[in-house]
């Protein structure tokens, strides 16, 4: 061998060398990024910008295969048209992705037009004209999670076939990033799940029978598909009930979508509803997808179901029949997998009677009826929903409110509450805005309740002078007054001082009463 061939090979082995380093560099370089989050849209955002440049193609994109494992999507994309292309599904046997997921192995063609397994719609969709594509699985465990797929070589006609194991390995690499967020993202979910259970049973936490009933009844029917009916007046809590019956359901993960029937324009209830096609009425310029699909899957909680008009209840109950429905102008008939929950603060009986409800409709709407009692008859409650409205507002006001006193709660416990547990947590955070620490007392409850003290129903009964007494002494001497007045019996005391069986019973507790038999 003369010393020039020499030369030139060693030359050549050191540019390959070269060569290699910076494919390992580039390598670590992308493995770091995709590694440096456990946000799933960011590693998926750093897995297709890494892909892109290590192959120095044109465009990126991720695609997995969804849990039935028939349809691949498109989790992320680059290009001027990335949202309308993000998210769309295809068959799993579909594409260069497809048949690479079929085997298992990297592919690259580099003319897509005279490849048969090319699956032009995608293009057609987004406007990008795809030349050449590089393709790899994405494997974890053995197990194929989706494909990396890079579009277009800059410096030549196509991929060279040299690029294929570098990124193969890349593609490996890339499933454990995100298959690790993946993870992260399951127990962030399952973390916030726990965090709303406990949120919403902080707030349904009960002293009542009543309401023990209620929550008994709605954790044994939250896993069922019954049609649910919620009753009661404004303000109890029936839309924090309908998350709770979402969140126990086996729907949980799916969409809960809210409609308050009351608040939307009479001629645009159905749309909202079921949607309407372009032209459908003046200003429909596009096509509208409506409540009902947004909630395919999931859960539809109806409020204020009593105000809907005549025509829309037709349409209400054809869908509760047949689980179907045209969008508003359209002639497609729509079948969509959703769970009502209605709630109502009317009395829907009379409004049949009155015939502005439809029986039948109301039948099957009435499957499941839960009717939430008003504060005023669970006054033993509003200790518990005190509590937890303090420890919210410290939280969301950065407030440090210890809790409050006796004499302040009374004031609380006395008031009818007509606006029921929304009146209490606004009158709460009213509180809190003007009060950072401590403990809240009488003198920071709002005037027009402490004004109807003994008011709300504690009403005249004698006793003696009060000059220099507090409003707990106040109400402990009425209330034990008129026990004694009625020879200690609760029933005719109760309705004596304008309260409640159990609000005088819970009076009593506060006030370490004697009863005397």
């Amino acid at each position: 061998m003369d010393s020039q061939t020499k030369d030139r090979e060693l030359q050549e082995l050191k540019e390959l060398l070269l060569a290699k380093e910076e494919e390992i560099r580039a390598v670590t370089e992308a493995c770091g990024k995709i590694t440096s989050s456990l946000n799933v849209e960011e590693v998926l955002l750093f897995i297709q910008e890494s892909a892109r440049k290590l192959m120095d193609a044109e465009s990126s994109s991720v695609i997995l295969l969804d849990s039935s494992g028939e349809n691949l999507q498109i989790a992320s994309s680059t290009g001027a048209k990335e949202k309308q292309v993000r998210g769309l599904r295809f068959p799993a046997n579909k594409g260069i992705a497809g048949w690479v997921i079929s085997r298992g192995e990297p592919l690259v063609v580099n003319d897509v037009a005279g490849d048969k397994r090319f699956y032009p719609q995608i293009d057609q969709i987004s406007g990008f004209r795809t030349r050449s594509i590089c393709c790899a699985p994405m494997i974890f465990r053995e197990k194929i999670i989706g494909v990396v797929e890079v579009l277009n070589y800059r410096r030549s006609a196509g991929f060279p076939e040299q690029k294929l194991g570098l990124f193969t390995a890349f593609a490996n690499l890339a499933a454990v990033a995100l298959n690790n967020a993946l993870s992260f993202d399951s127990l962030s979910a399952s973390y916030r799940v726990l965090h709303e259970q406990l949120r919403v049973d902080g707030i349904y936490q009960s002293r009542n029978s009543g309401m023990q009933k209620v929550y008994e009844l709605c954790r044994k029917v939250a896993p069922l598909e019954s049609t649910v009916l919620l009753t009661g007046e404004s303000g109890t809590g029936k839309e924090v009930l309908a998350d709770m019956l979402h969140r126990l359901s086996d729907r949980k993960d799916k969409p809960l979508i809210k409609v308050n029937i009351a608040a939307l324009p009479g001629n645009l209830v159905e749309s909202e509803l079921f949607g309407h096609e372009k032209g459908a009425f003046t200003g429909a310029i596009a096509r509208s997808t409506g409540k009902f699909e947004l909630a395919d899957r999931g859960t539809i909680f109806l409020d204020e179901i009593g105000e809907l008009k005549p025509d829309i209840q037709v349409k209400l109950l054809r869908f509760l029949q047949e689980h179907t429905f045209e969008r508003v102008g359209g002639r497609e008939v729509i079948g969509v997998d959703v769970r009502i929950i209605a709630a109502t603060n009317s009395d829907l009986e009379k409004a049949i009677a009155a015939g502005a409800f439809r029986t039948d409709l109301y039948y099957r709407l009435h499957v499941v009826p839960l009717h939430i009692p008003p504060l005023r008859e669970r006054t033993e409650d509003i200790p518990l929903l005190v509590d937890f409205f303090i420890r919210k507002f410290n939280s969301e006001l950065k407030r440090k409110v210890e809790g409050i006193s006796e004499p302040a709660l009374a004031l609380l416990t006395g008031h009818a509450w007509p606006g029921n547990i929304r009146e209490l947590e606004n009158i709460i955070e009213r509180i809190m805005v003007m009060r950072e620490g401590g403990l809240i007392q009488p003198a920071d409850i709002p005037g027009e309740i402490r004004k109807g003290f003994p008011g709300s129903g504690l009403s005249a009964a004698p006793f003696e002078s009060t000059a220099g007494a507090s409003m707990w002494e106040v109400e402990k001497e009425l209330v034990e007054k008129t026990l004694q007045k009625n020879a200690f019996n609760q029933s005719r005391t109760a309705r004596e001082l304008g309260i409640t069986l159990n609000q005088l019973r819970y009076r009593i507790k506060r006030h370490a009463i004697e009863i005397r038999k």
